[in-house]
């Protein structure tokens, strides 16, 4: 046999087992890819000879051939399984449309501009072309990697602003299950196969002393390409937003594009007839204020990580076997129990601590913004200022790292004069019992809580605890989880669902020691718990669509133990609909304490806008307040 066949047999096996792989796998799940597959895998063992003065004809495919590739397979696993449009024919036709605007025809040219311009760049910096042809995809790849896990971890998709959240993001991501086989087969194996097929192709006809002529040529075509990227992105940012939940940026947007978007649209715009002078009076008469403190309380609130009712989902996963929540709805004496809308779905908790201690809303700024991260440098009014300028000790807690979302850099800067974070001396814990799946349980973290109250010398306390033992993932066997069959396997991913629900039964037997341990105090104390945002689910994936759909809600609770007058006021607090930066008015009525001017103007905004979010807002009737309460969120922002 010809030597040369020889050489061929093995890698073509290797490359023919791959193939096989690959269509199976695809065929069952988006059979269009099984074309893409296929091409890739031929020229990946059939030789090609490119002919052409300079070896220009090469560069006239890669432009074309590369950021078709990179399109097609930087979408392909961030779509497919999302299931918005089950059994689409065609990717190109799937990612080139919207649930309900219509085609947009310039968002295909556009990407396909951005990775054009990108190859040329490489070339005109003397990047050999096979070299170039291989780089150009690896970023767009790898932001699409980026995508899928997030996308699968939280159910929204990457933008700019969870870079300033990396640091937190790396600190959780061991508590994960990271799913391989799309990523693999929808990226490296495609990827690998591209390999192949450059090294597959020669070039002949080349000039040796053509350097200048291809520096020429490469500074105009990627000036050309650069100039028309611009003027159509420019074009598409026109009609575009910045999208994050759900599926909108992957569907609509792309997910380079809305990326893209999301730098470009990541500013704090100055709301209409912003007025400075209305937030500057308002924050110094809410400083000078006089303090009601006869009869107030110490106060405990707690911020639960992914505390949900999952009943709310019961007509598509039916009644649960046991409620996980039963200590907690069979509270009635001096109890204030409700909803409340969040406005972050699966993660960037932040916002919640961020809307509940400052009393302002996260609507009207850039999806995906971190107040946190991004604009809190400067001290700024919060309930935690308000109480520690009026005699309470405040206290911060997180059983976990303190550069989380910049706790320890932001905490002080509202106010807190103490934190306490996993890694400090004075937080006490036991491995492994203290853990559930690497986090710390609430069950510890309110043992924490309670060594503090016994160091109070009687000065009254505020303590702002965030947990972390419902952190997500919930797949696969958790540690010291006893696990229990709340909904049957008719849900989908319901193993998940059984592991979250055995979690909130932990917080629920957790909270039900907390309040325990107060009840036979002689102090008074009030005690609020609401969940940040909701768990991303597989059968809750989609809840998050539009304002006051399900996914935006999670569960509240406000105890004390003496008469706090809540629970003999129904009428005014029953089945009200609120959302998380009214909470803290809610706790200053439990605890006894009047509003400063400051929280009784935020009293007013609710009056006639009882319902905001980042999603949208509710309105009883007049909406004259949203403007002054947009300039105050942007003063405090901003200054």
């Amino acid at each position: 046999m010809n030597a040369k066949y020889i050489r061929l047999i093995k890698p073509t096996l290797i490359i023919t087992a791959a193939l096989i792989t690959s269509v199976v796998m695809w065929a069952e799940i988006f059979p269009a890819a099984v074309i893409w597959i296929a091409a890739l895998a031929g020229l990946s063992v059939i030789p090609v000879t490119l002919k052409g003065k300079n070896g220009y004809l090469f560069d006239i495919l890669a432009l074309l051939f590369i950021p078709l590739f990179t399109l097609y397979f930087s979408q392909l696993i961030n779509i497919v399984t999302h299931k918005v449009y089950p059994g689409t024919p065609s990717l190109l036709l799937y990612i080139n449309r919207l649930a309900s605007e219509g085609p947009v025809f310039i968002r295909i040219p556009t990407e396909m501009l951005l990775i054009a311009s990108f190859y040329m760049l490489l070339r005109l910096v003397r990047v050999p072309r096979k070299v170039a042809s291989l780089i150009t995809p690896i970023p767009f790849l790898l932001l699409a990697l980026v995508d899928f896990y997030v996308f699968n971890f939280r159910g929204s998709e990457i933008i700019f602003s969870d870079l300033y959240g990396a640091g937190t993001a790396f600190n959780v991501a061991a508590g994960y299950d990271f799913p391989m086989k799309l990523p693999f087969f929808g990226l490296i194996m495609p990827y690998v196969f591209l390999i192949t097929s450059v090294i597959n192709i020669k070039v002949s006809g080349k000039d040796k002393d053509t350097k200048h002529r291809d520096i020429i040529v490469c500074a105009s075509a990627s000036a050309v390409l650069m100039i028309s990227f611009a003027l159509s992105f420019t074009s598409f940012a026109k009609s575009r937003t910045c999208e994050s939940y759900l599926d909108r940026a992957s569907q609509g947007n792309g997910v380079t594009l809305n990326f893209l978007l999301s730098i470009v649209q990541f500013h704090l715009a100055k709301p209409d007839g912003y007025d400075a002078s209305f937030a500057t009076g308002l924050l110094a008469e809410s400083q000078g204020a006089e303090f009601n403190s006869d009869n107030a309380s110490n106060i405990i609130v707690i911020m639960n990580e992914s505390l949900s009712d999952l009943a709310v989902y019961e007509d598509s996963i039916g009644p649960f076997a046991e409620d996980p929540m039963s200590f907690i709805n069979s509270l009635t004496d001096n109890t204030l129990r409700g909803y409340a809308y969040s406005s972050v779905f699966g993660g960037r908790t932040a916002n919640s601590e961020f809307e509940y201690l400052t009393g302002i809303t996260t609507y009207d700024l850039p999806d995906g913004y971190l107040p946190y991260a991004v604009t809190l440098h400067h001290e700024t009014y919060s309930l935690a200022s308000y109480l520690a300028d009026n005699g309470y000790r405040t206290i911060a807690m997180h059983p976990y790292y303190g550069n989380s979302w910049n706790r320890d850099r932001v905490y002080p800067m509202l106010g807190f004069e103490d934190t306490v974070f996993v890694t400090d001396e004075e937080y006490s814990y036991t491995l492994p019992d203290d853990q559930i799946h690497s986090y710390l349980t609430d069950r510890n973290a309110y043992e924490n809580v309670l060594s503090l109250i016994d160091d109070t010398d009687g000065q009254k306390q505020f303590i702002f605890l965030v947990t972390i033992q419902n952190h997500g993932g919930y797949s696969g066997v958790l540690d010291n989880l006893p696990v229990t069959d709340f909904i049957g396997s008719s849900v989908e991913d319901y193993e998940s669902v059984n592991n979250f629900l055995s979690l909130i039964r932990q917080s629920d037997e957790a909270f039900e020691y907390l309040i325990g341990r107060l009840s036979d105090m002689n102090e008074r104390y009030t005690v609020v718990m609401f969940g940040d945002h909701q768990p991303r689910l597989e059968f809750n994936s989609d809840s998050a669509s539009e304002f006051e759909s399900d996914g935006w809600v999670i569960p509240y609770i406000i105890w004390s133990n003496y008469d706090n007058g809540l629970d003999s006021a129904p009428g005014e607090y029953e089945g009200r609909r609120t959302s998380i930066n009214y909470l803290s008015l809610d706790t200053l009525d439990a605890a006894g304490i009047g509003y400063s001017p400051y929280f009784s103007y935020i009293n007013t905004v609710r009056e006639s806008i009882p319902v905001i979010t980042h999603a949208g807002f509710e309105s009883s009737g007049s909406e004259d307040a949203l403007q002054d309460y947009l300039s105050l969120q942007y003063y405090t922002l901003t200054n």
